[in-house]
């Protein structure tokens, strides 16, 4: 944990390294993306954090909280896209916390490349990181952002200054699996069996009497 809160002090101490009061300059949009909205307990979807509305910026660093529903679903994996190292592995430090808190996962990343190398390759829009979850129970889980309590939620662009953001929430619906709804059907039909043929006794005693 200390090796952790070291690595974090160092990566945001780099960012603002260059900067004496950040001003906020630019406004994008920060979301969830999936081509899953529900997956099975038990069964895994990725589920990409993209930011867009980058026209003349650029993402050199961030730290976001991400938080969603421990109880319905658990990240297993989170891997960093492409557009902040550009695709050159240690060209960027990257930190991924997925279990110090139970429905947050803490993700950053600090680009060492250039505004002009990353204003030349970054587009309008980007998968920042891809977050593995695992279906736990049955629900919906809303998926979105907390405030660090030290360093907040935090995207740089040119010059280390901080963006203003839109952030948008997502959802990971879990459902049954078929063969837990099937063990469910046949129990409610069995239960209306029973009350029938107990109605149809009770009629007949009725009419016999």
């Amino acid at each position: 944990m200390h090796k952790l809160c070291l690595k974090k002090w160092i990566l945001m101490g780099m960012i603002c390294v260059s900067i004496q009061i950040p001003a906020l300059v630019s406004a994008i949009t920060i979301g969830f993306q999936t081509s899953e909205t529900s997956i099975l307990t038990s069964d895994t979807a990725w589920i990409d954090l993209v930011v867009s509305d980058l026209v003349g910026e650029i993402v050199s660093a961030y730290d976001l909280d991400v938080t969603f529903d421990a109880s319905i679903a658990s990240i297993t994996e989170v891997q960093f896209g492409s557009f902040l190292d550009l695709g050159v592995p240690g060209l960027s430090f990257q930190d991924a916390d997925i279990v110090s808190t139970p429905g947050v996962v803490d993700i950053a990343e600090l680009s060492l490349w250039d505004d002009t190398s990353l204003s030349i390759n970054q587009p309008d829009s980007f998968v920042l990181a891809s977050l593995h979850f695992e279906g736990l129970s049955t629900g919906t889980s809303l998926l979105g952002f907390s405030a660090d309590p030290v360093f907040g939620i935090d995207v740089k662009g040119l010059n280390a200054e901080i963006l203003t953001l839109t952030a948008e929430e997502g959802q990971l619906h879990v459902v049954p699996e078929p063969s837990t709804m099937i063990l469910m059907g046949s129990g409610m039909l069995g239960l209306a069996l029973y009350h029938l043929k107990r109605q149809r006794q009770i009629n007949a005693k009725k009419s016999t009497g």
